[in-house]
């Protein structure tokens, strides 16, 4: 997280990229570690990620608003983020329920 946030305010694209990589990293070996035990994430894990997501989401879209020097760069580097993150979530998915399974899940929670 602190390269993320390294190349937000010194305004490095690569940091920034580096960053995120080691986050997807970080979540790849989480989820091949809980495959390899076979668990799966608990609902805290679950609740606190989308905490996370939703306060980041929240954060980066005021400070596009908000700030004046809030340039391309580092536009560039949140939405790379926020599909790396959305990328993993559907990697996730579908590794943990299948293609069928993803869409019964999503489906069933949209009926509620």
């Amino acid at each position: 997280m602190g390269f993320v946030l390294s190349g937000f305010s010194e305004v490095d694209w690569w940091m920034g990229l580096g960053g995120y990589a080691l986050l997807v990293v970080g979540f790849v070996g989480h989820v091949i570690i809980n495959r390899m035990f076979h668990t799966g994430f608990s609902s805290g894990e679950i609740a606190l990620g989308l905490v996370v997501f939703g306060v980041s989401a929240l954060s980066f879209i005021g400070s596009w608003a908000l700030d004046p020097s809030f340039g391309r760069v580092s536009l560039g580097i949140g939405l790379t983020g926020f599909a790396a993150m959305t990328a993993c979530l559907v990697c996730y998915l579908v590794i943990g329920y299948g293609l069928r399974g993803s869409y019964q899940l999503i489906h069933s929670m949209r009926g509620r």
